[in-house]
């Protein structure tokens, strides 16, 4: 895997493309699996209210190779791949810079990556969450259709208005 080296920069506009190289030097063919890390940068994760993640997976492509012929991955890279959750729920893109990783995570160099800094000129909101709706509260209860009582004339059992304090359902159920 072929990139930039870690000190390289670069201020974000609306989106920017990450392109990685990937070639085997020697054995049969197959498919890679890049992907793209988003890390916040120690400035940003201290003046944080919230726990901000180490690492965050924002991407990944699988990539076919073969000896001699190189595969090609791009990524775009923009605001929401870059923005963190703040305590609130709503989705940031904070000022400072930000790191992106792209790695395969294999090997100890491999493991590491590539590093790109991405420096954010202004901190802006990307999406907020809705309110939190109010606590379901059932419907009031009809008002009562009068009392009821379980009737017996012999074989024949029915529930006949009274006034009593049975409900017309609890009679029919008692009956």
């Amino acid at each position: 895997m072929s990139g930039a080296s870690s000190d390289q920069g670069f201020l974000l506009g609306d989106t920017s493309l990450v392109e990685c190289n990937v070639t085997l030097a020697a054995g049969p063919a197959g498919e890679e699996v890049l992907m793209l890390y988003h890390s916040a940068g120690d400035a940003i994760r201290s003046t944080e209210k919230h726990p901000v993640p180490i690492k965050e997976l924002v991407g990944f492509e699988r990539v076919q190779v073969s000896e001699g012929v190189p595969g090609t991955a791009t990524f775009k890279v923009g605001a929401n791949q870059l923005g963190l959750v703040d305590q609130d729920g709503n989705r940031q893109l904070i000022k400072g810079d930000h790191t992106i990783t792209v790695s395969n995570g294999v090997g100890p160099e491999m493991r590491a990556g590539y590093h790109f800094i991405v420096n954010v000129a202004e901190s802006r909101v990307l999406d907020t969450v809705p309110p939190v709706p109010a606590p379901y509260s059932p419907p009031p209860s009809p008002p009562s259709q009068g009392s009821w009582l379980c009737s017996h004339s012999g074989s024949d059992k029915k529930c006949v208005p009274t006034g009593g304090s049975q409900s017309k359902g609890d009679c029919m159920r008692s009956c």
